[in-house]
């Protein structure tokens, strides 16, 4: 039996500095979601925030998906049902109960609602 090593990615071994600054970045804006959605959940009805929330994310992500893939995937009619439910269902639906819970709620027990969630 021969031992195999494990190649080291062609961009070499990350740097704990930048890896911990990234991290450190993931909390502060998942953090700051909350507070952000509660001052937005103020102003606004939270069917309203919902499809801004959605509405943004789509013009930031379809061009980035259109550059790193190519094009988009040519989808059956059936998959563009699919996968427009999911995306109502599992994103919008979401955000709506988000914008909800924050118009309702303290932003901190909010985020502890959802940190603490079975999903």
């Amino acid at each position: 039996m021969t031992a195999t090593v494990a190649a080291s990615p062609p961009w070499g071994q990350p740097n704990p500095g930048i890896v911990y600054a990234k991290l450190v970045m993931v909390a502060l804006f998942w953090g700051g979601t909350f507070i952000a959605g509660k001052e937005l959940a103020q102003a606004m009805p939270p069917a309203v925030a919902a499809v801004l929330r959605f509405g943004v994310a789509v013009l930031l992500l379809l061009p980035l998906a259109w550059r790193s893939a190519g094009g988009l995937a040519r989808l059956s009619w059936r998959q563009c049902v699919a996968t427009a439910g999911l995306g109502l269902t599992g994103i919008f639906l979401y955000n709506l109960c988000f914008f909800s819970a924050l118009a309702r709620m303290p932003a901190g027990r909010t985020a502890l609602f959802v940190a603490l969630n079975r999903s």
